[in-house]
């Protein structure tokens, strides 16, 4: 059938009276406005994964009167993470039994199950990489189980998945596949768990201590407090990362379960590398003395044209040979040559300046290095001191 016939059989001439039409779909963002405009589609209705209330609910129609047993059953679930076709699944299963329906309650969250049918955003989300939503959202990827179709069994993504960062792709990748190990640091983390996590990183017992005490049960996952650990280097960062990302997790949790809203808050730009012209753009013109640079090549005329036509230092530095000789009136072609040769060898060791300061920055400072150096010995420190504050970066 063609998509006008469909309309016509809706509201056209092939229309029927006295119809009521349910259409279901998973992604309606993906229909044609033409199908959901008013008079073929009047009433919209959003069935969510359960709530606590539904679970309770569904657990009472399968078993009249239990209500204890509805209410406890549904403490031990997560809310919104189930789907209703899910919960009636064990419910059948367990249908002669309501005990053995409660006891067998923690069957329902097989994690391979539940992470297929998350959001994408959620799901990268939890592994600290949000800033890749907009990879998959532009391939119309808006659930775990439709990243099959984009992925090798090795985990590798097709072309059309530009990543930034290698130890992120291999991340993103191996949950792709299903790998075992991820899966712990993809889980919301226990109290203990993350003290586990800490201790790898952090040496000094009384400060990590402190730092478990930050965290809240079930409120950061492993890959998230890994990159926090391996980010910050004092006491202070750490606990400010930890209480934001714990804050920013519970915002999240709604939110990530509509991709559609998150999608939008991404910015792709994060994923773009800088380009040589934005490179040079950030790094600005060269910090040398242009009144010195024009009496060095015997061309200490040029400086009052300077000031008289207001070319500011930004703009010397764009100008041509041509223009020396139109705007500035230097002449003489030896000078104007030899102008042209001192701005290259200028400008080549401002390049050279500025990228040696941009691989500076990716370095630790002496601070950071303090910090690691008095966390690799296991003597106790008071966390009240600023100066003991400290963590290793692993």
């Amino acid at each position: 059938m063609s998509f006008s016939g469909l309309l016509n059989a809706l509201d056209g001439v092939r229309s029927q009276e006295g119809r009521i039409l349910f259409m279901t779909t998973n992604h309606k963002e993906k229909l044609d406005p033409a199908l959901l405009r008013p008079g073929r589609c009047d009433v919209h209705v959003e069935l969510n994964n359960a709530s606590f209330k539904q679970i309770e609910h569904m657990f009472l129609r399968f078993f009249p009167g239990e209500i204890e047993k509805a209410s406890e059953f549904a403490k031990q679930l997560p809310e919104s993470k189930l789907s209703m076709a899910k919960l009636q699944g064990h419910f059948l299963k367990y249908r002669h039994s309501s005990d053995a329906c409660l006891e067998q309650a923690k069957d329902i969250l097989k994690q391979d199950d539940i992470i297929a049918e998350m959001t994408v955003s959620e799901w990268l989300d939890r592994q600290n990489l949000l800033k890749y939503l907009p990879l998959f959202t532009k391939n119309k990827i808006f659930l775990v189980n439709e990243i099959k179709h984009h992925v090798d069994h090795m985990g590798k993504f097709n072309d059309d998945f530009k990543f930034v960062d290698q130890n992120e792709q291999m991340r993103i990748g191996l949950m792709a596949r299903g790998d075992q190990n991820g899966k712990k640091d993809f889980a919301y983390q226990s109290i203990q768990n993350a003290r586990r996590i800490i201790q790898k990183f952090v040496k000094n017992t009384e400060i990590c201590e402190g730092l478990v005490e930050l965290v809240e049960e079930d409120g950061i996952t492993g890959f998230q407090l890994r990159d926090i650990l391996r980010g910050n280097y004092s006491f202070e960062s750490l606990r400010d990362a930890i209480l934001s990302r714990q804050e920013l997790n519970k915002e999240r949790r709604v939110r990530t379960e509509d991709p559609r809203i998150i999608a939008d808050e991404a910015d792709e730009n994060e994923l773009r590398e800088e380009t040589e012209e934005e490179k040079l753009e950030r790094w600005s013109y060269p910090e040398y003395d242009i009144h010195q640079l024009l009496e060095e090549v015997d061309a200490k005329a040029a400086i009052a044209k300077l000031s008289e036509l207001k070319i500011d230092d930004e703009s010397f530095w764009q100008l041509s040979e041509d223009e020396f000789k139109d705007k500035l009136e230097i002449t003489v072609f030896g000078t104007r040559r030899l102008l042209t040769l001192r701005i290259a060898e200028i400008k080549e060791d401002h390049k050279k300046t500025m990228e040696k300061r941009d691989k500076d920055k990716k370095k630790l400072s002496e601070l950071d290095k303090k910090n690691v150096q008095a966390l690799l010995s296991n003597a106790s420190q008071s966390t009240s001191d600023s100066e003991g504050r400290l963590c290793e970066s692993e």
